[in-house]
């Protein structure tokens, strides 16, 4: 013979659920927020600051080397190109090589050859003036 079980009637009990809303504005992020005080964050914000300032400096923005205002203007033959002054417009000095923050010029004063070398991130910038 099986065994019989009688069911009673059971007590129900009512769940309230509530959905946690994201108060960041978070739309598709995995959860974990960014460090930014971590050691590669620092890096990344450095190198991306040198990439803004180079771009600056080869778009011909104007930019302060001593007391004077400056731009790079690109060659027209595709080869490097020079410092050109904002103030009379005139040629200053030629462009020997850019490197990832440098630009090394030079230029010839009374038949000697005069090298210059500019951080173009440690040059004052100015709003593109061209």
């Amino acid at each position: 013979m099986g065994l019989i079980i009688k069911h009673d009637t059971m007590n129900k009990i009512q769940i309230n659920v509530t959905k946690a809303i994201k108060l960041d504005g978070r739309t598709s992020n995995t959860g974990r927020p960014t460090n930014d005080t971590s050691a590669r964050q620092v890096r990344l914000g450095k190198q991306k600051a040198k990439q803004d300032a180079m771009d600056y400096f080869m778009g011909g923005g104007a930019f302060t080397y001593g007391n004077q205002v400056y731009h790079y203007s690109t060659n027209a033959l595709g080869g490097f190109g020079c410092i050109v002054d904002n103030a009379t417009h005139g040629h200053v000095v030629n462009v020997e090589s850019i490197g990832r923050t440098k630009v090394v010029c030079y230029t010839f004063v009374m038949g000697k050859q005069i090298n210059v070398t500019i951080d173009v991130t440690k040059v004052k910038h100015f709003i593109n003036l061209k």
